[in-house]
């Protein structure tokens, strides 16, 4: 890979990466208040341990959702190379 396509493929990554922090920050915001059990002290809402572990476990459950994606991506192009390279063995034989 060249230089600048290696430098492209980085900021499309550090682009899709700054796009779903909000979303990140906001799915953990809206679990947090919704599992929020309604104690205030001094005026600040708490929140008791449970709340925030539910909370913060949304990253890691995302993260296996998405390798389990990129897995099954990965596993039908290794397929489809296959197929490819079986096909044209058999037209082509060497």
């Amino acid at each position: 890979m060249s230089v600048e396509r290696s430098g492209l493929a980085a900021a499309m990554a550090n682009m899709i990466i700054m796009m779903l922090g909000p979303v990140f920050h906001g799915s953990i915001g809206l679990t947090l208040d919704r599992l929020w059990d309604g104690n205030i002290t001094d005026g600040i809402k708490t929140y008791n341990a449970n709340a925030f572990i539910s909370s913060i476990s949304i990253i890691p459950n995302v993260m296996y959702i998405a390798i389990i994606g990129l897995s099954i991506i990965a596993i039908q192009q290794i397929r489809e190379k296959k197929k490819l390279n079986k096909t044209e063995n058999l037209i082509s034989p060497h």
